[in-house]
């Protein structure tokens, strides 16, 4: 089993599960689904403390690079909501 990294300098999301990456989560949920083509889509893992709305624009995105994967893909989750 892998550990996952840390890095001391500037890394203020450390893996203790203080508070969650999105980043680090959206990339581990697109490698996953990238590797198995499994769909993430409805996945109900997600970090504590990881709200609701960043949980839905994670599976989206990786959902996204799933099926698209060389294509921008537009959020259906915007700034306006």
């Amino acid at each position: 089993m892998l550990a996952p990294a840390t890095f001391r300098r500037g890394d203020t999301y450390g893996m203790a599960g203080t508070s969650p990456n999105l980043g680090r989560y959206i990339a581990g949920l697109t490698f996953f689904t990238q590797v198995t083509g499994i769909s993430v889509a409805e996945l109900d893992y997600a970090p504590a403390g990881l709200s609701k709305e960043f949980k839905k624009i994670a599976l989206e995105s990786a959902e996204n690079a799933r099926l698209n994967p060389r294509m921008v893909m537009v959020s259906q989750y915007t700034e306006e909501e």
